[in-house]
């Protein structure tokens, strides 16, 4: 049969013209199609422009929301596992932190022993995970991409898995704060401000530790 007839308008519909009608528009042609492919994920390495990087030097980092609390070793002691919590600003050097640029990242050690430094603890990139002091080696877990943010502050994100960043925990700023890994979400919780100070004495340090804690 070479044609057939349209009920409505009384004219003949071509065999081509039947296939048009019946076959149903997907918009898209069978050649780009990507049903039943894996999608690909492209990786990509985030490095900060000249105006997002901290320059070296020795910092108080504060709370950006309560200025009065600061990032803080526990107990003044440098050592592997020790905790980082937040705690009134009182001037010594269990406050103070040098920054230091690596590969586009920046470290933070402790001004009580330069060989230690904050640490993602165990690499564990996940939301309430433990922010330590550790032996410095350099991973990922112990550098961090910083982003400046419109109020001046900055959000640091582990270098290890860029979702996640340095965040008190419920923004309650008290003594004893708690510093974990949260998701990035850049709110109030996880903005610090980096102020730069003189220093008193001479840094500690001695050879570089490799640590277990890679």
């Amino acid at each position: 049969m070479d044609h057939i007839t349209n009920h409505y308008t009384n004219k003949p519909i071509s065999k081509l013209n039947l296939e048009s009608i019946c076959k149903p528009n997907i918009g898209t042609s069978t050649k780009n199609s990507t049903a039943g492919k894996k999608p690909t994920t492209k990786k990509t390495t985030i490095k900060p422009s000249s105006d997002q990087t901290i320059e070296e030097g020795v910092y108080v980092i504060r709370f950006a929301h309560d200025p009065e609390y600061v990032l803080t070793l526990k107990d003044g002691k440098a050592k592997n596992d020790n905790t980082v919590h937040l705690w009134k600003w009182r001037n010594d050097n269990s406050q103070k932190w040098r920054v230091t640029h690596e590969n586009g990242k920046i470290a933070i050690r402790s001004m009580v022993d330069n060989n230690y430094a904050l640490d993602v603890k165990n690499l564990n990139y996940s939301n309430n995970a433990e922010v330590i002091l550790y032996g410095y080696h350099g991973g990922d877990n112990q550098l961090w991409i910083p982003e400046k943010q419109s109020n001046g502050s900055y959000v640091l994100m582990t270098a290890g898995n860029t979702a996640f960043c340095l965040d008190l925990y419920e923004g309650d700023a008290k003594n004893g704060g708690v510093i974990e890994l949260w998701s990035t979400h850049k709110g109030f919780q996880e903005q610090w401000t980096f102020e730069k100070v003189e220093t008193t004495g001479k840094l500690k340090t001695s050879n570089n530790q490799k640590s277990g804690n890679k």
